[in-house]
């Protein structure tokens, strides 16, 4: 009888992460395309609901997006009336991008249902199995952070 594959830490953990971000993405996937939101739809009005309204640039800088790709977006979302166009009054040339109120409500029922998801993977955790999970996420959250703003002062 052989003895069971004993996998090192880092590849469990790699497969497990691999894993979780593809059934993430998938429920992610199903609600926005109930909703009728594509991916980079729902990412432009998230950026403009934490950052505030923004250029068309700052867009495109933020999401590596081409401007006439997310010019089409952008024309979509108005469309929907979930962001408007924001003349600047110094240069009319320039405009930014903001949420309406019809965004920001569409943005807080699309948060409702990560709040349904997160309630349903946490039922029948144990507190401290729960503790140790948010313990476990908090380094991973911040060694992600830590890589972010060293790719950010590489682009600079």
């Amino acid at each position: 009888m052989s003895e069971p594959k004993v996998y090192p830490a880092k590849t469990m953990i790699k497969r497990a992460w691999k894993e979780l971000v593809g059934d993430l993405m998938a429920l992610q996937t199903y609600y926005l395309r109930r909703e009728n939101i594509s991916r980079p739809a729902f990412f432009i009005l998230h950026i403009i609901d934490e950052k505030g309204p923004q250029s068309l640039t700052m867009l495109a800088g933020i999401l590596q997006a081409s401007k006439p790709t997310l010019t089409s977006l952008i024309d979509n979302l108005e469309r929907e009336n979930l962001v408007e166009r924001i003349r600047d009054n110094a240069d009319r040339r320039v405009y930014s991008i903001a949420l309406t109120r019809a965004g920001k409500k569409k943005l807080v029922e699309l948060s409702s249902i990560y709040d349904e998801v997160v309630s349903y993977m946490a039922e029948n955790i144990a507190q401290n199995e729960m503790s140790a999970l948010l313990h476990t996420l908090d380094l991973m959250k911040t060694k992600l952070r830590e890589m972010n703003e060293n790719i950010s002062k590489e682009d600079e």
